[in-house]
């Protein structure tokens, strides 16, 4: 929850949200990009390759991303 006493709302928000709106930034129009916990989560069912650890404002670690390639 976010806000003051007379107007809140709820919203989303830590580390996974960063990352994701980071993923989101660094990708064109046509690309998929996925961090390695999404990558460990779907990696039966798509190929993708690696472009190695990349710093992301707000992560305090570098990040390594993922491209998804195919459908597997």
């Amino acid at each position: 929850m976010v806000g003051s006493a007379g107007r809140f709302d709820y919203t989303a928000s830590g580390t996974s949200v960063n990352t994701a709106a980071r993923l989101c930034d660094m990708a064109a129009d046509d690309e998929v990009q996925i961090s390695p916990r999404v990558w460990v989560a779907v990696e039966g069912d798509f190929q993708a390759e690696s472009w190695g650890e990349v710093e992301m404002k707000g992560i305090r670690e570098p990040v390594e991303v993922f491209a998804v390639t195919s459908q597997a």
